[in-house]
């Protein structure tokens, strides 16, 4: 092969590397167009919301549907730190890179600016409905709110093993599945 042709070969697979980044099914920088804002939201944002962060972003593009998705904490514990190794490892196996994830705590503003406040528990969705005020609480919901399971917790998997997260990770997988059917039955 020529230097030359090398040189194309390197530039087409760099390119085909990041091309699913941009390229969904309704078409080319689609998340330019974001018209959904999602928070997903635990106690300290570097377990549970980190990864469903990012494991959304994922599944969203998959389905061809535009949204703004970020995630954070109701404490500020963390706030500049990376998502828990446990965490990271977990997400990995899906295909899920947090790296550049960094916790932060829930502003006032975010009531504001997302539709979907996304928690992964009761004692989320209570302290939030105590930040939201009156006009934001029915943004507010557990992520498996939007599944038929009976248990709708994701429980906290920070003082667990390993294998904590991996189940974490599939519980996240249903729930963004549901949230997506609703989001597209809705629109």
């Amino acid at each position: 092969m020529s230097p030359c042709g090398a040189k194309y070969t390197r530039v087409f697979n760099i390119t085909a590397r990041l091309a699913p980044a941009f390229a969904t099914q309704s078409g080319i920088f689609a998340m330019a167009e974001a018209k959904i804002a999602i928070l997903f939201v635990c106690l300290g944002n570097i377990c549970r919301s980190p990864m469903a962060e990012g494991l959304a972003r994922m599944r969203f593009d998959q389905a061809g549907i535009a949204a703004e998705i970020d995630s954070a904490g109701i404490g500020n514990w963390h706030e500049g730190e990376p998502a828990d190794r446990r965490a990271v490892n977990a997400s990995w196996k899906v295909l899920v890179d947090l790296s550049a994830l960094r916790a932060r705590q829930i502003q006032n503003s975010d009531f504001e600016r997302f539709e979907y406040i996304v928690a992964m528990d009761n004692d989320n969705v209570t302290a939030l409905e105590g930040l939201a005020g009156t006009e934001h609480v029915a943004k507010i919901s557990r992520l498996l709110d939007f599944t038929n399971l009976a248990d709708r917790q994701i429980t906290d998997p920070y003082y667990g093993g390993h294998d904590g997260f991996d189940q974490v990770v599939a519980r996240l997988d249903i729930g963004i599945a549901g949230l997506i059917r609703h989001i597209k039955e809705k629109n």
